[in-house]
């Protein structure tokens, strides 16, 4: 599927910091750490942050942001993203769907008329960074997403798993081909903290870490395993994990500095 979507007016996005988060494959938790970064931008660092969701196929910002439908419209054509209670400002298919439970089968040309609108449609006046959610994977899809959409850069969130060298070397080839920037890996499911306070790594240790060294690639860090994150995403609350579990913040600090650097 190609994609002919292209940003076309810069200056809507002039000094804004555009962060893509990816993965090779579904079933990792890319969305729950999007979502997570995004809130610690806002809550944490104090800066006015969007989430832009464009994994169509598998959108699930709507409700670990908890944000539901009606969508407004100012400025005569432009959409309003959802303010949530995390801070976040939002925009995500569900907001425009009349059953999110149906299944998204589209072809090139609407997708591009979403993305337009989620990019060039909709008021981004008032955020400074915008984490993208991309689709996993690299098929078309998420390929022609990083050729069009200008971020700074990306990151990758993997499992600690045999997995992850082909994984990452996937994703590195593909970012190569298109000459676009890798910032750094989170390793998410990393290990389990047990009652008494023990470090269990139930999936083995370094392997991503080892990946990252062979490839040049910062190591974000590694986040847990923790049913916290299943079961506040559900109820809407996942920015209370930032405060009940501040360990898991220096993540995010790395991330944030990763960005930085770029300038």
């Amino acid at each position: 599927m190609e994609l002919n979507f292209k940003i076309g007016n810069d200056a809507l996005f002039k000094g804004k910091k555009i962060v893509g988060v990816m993965s090779g494959k579904g079933g990792v938790g890319k969305s729950t750490v999007s979502a997570l970064f995004a809130m610690y931008l806002q809550r944490i660092k104090g800066i006015p942050t969007g989430m832009v969701d464009v994994d169509f196929t598998g959108s699930s910002q709507g409700k670990i942001f908890h944000v539901e439908p009606p969508i407004e419209v100012a400025d005569g054509n432009k959409l309003v993203p959802k303010d949530s209670e995390s801070g976040v400002k939002v925009m995500t298919l569900s907001l425009l769907l009349d059953d999110p439970e149906k299944p998204v089968i589209w072809r090139a040309p609407i997708m591009n008329k979403a993305l337009t609108q989620f990019f060039e449609d909709t008021l981004w006046d008032d955020v400074q960074w915008l984490v993208v959610d991309l689709p996993p994977g690299t098929s078309d899809i998420p390929l022609s997403l990083m050729q069009k959409i200008p971020v700074t850069g990306f990151f990758l969130v993997t499992s600690p798993q045999d997995l992850v060298k082909t994984i990452v070397a996937k994703t590195m080839n593909m970012a190569k081909m298109l000459n676009k920037k890798v910032l750094g890996v989170v390793e998410n499911y990393g290990y389990y903290k047990c009652p008494n306070g023990d470090i269990v790594y139930p999936f083995g240790k370094g392997k991503t870490e080892e990946v990252c060294s062979q490839w040049n690639i910062p190591f974000m860090g590694r986040l847990p395993i923790d049913s916290k994150f299943s079961e506040y995403a559900d109820r809407g609350i996942l920015y209370k994990v930032l405060d009940e579990m501040p360990e898991i913040t220096e993540v995010f600090e790395n991330m944030y500095n990763a960005v930085e650097k770029e300038g």
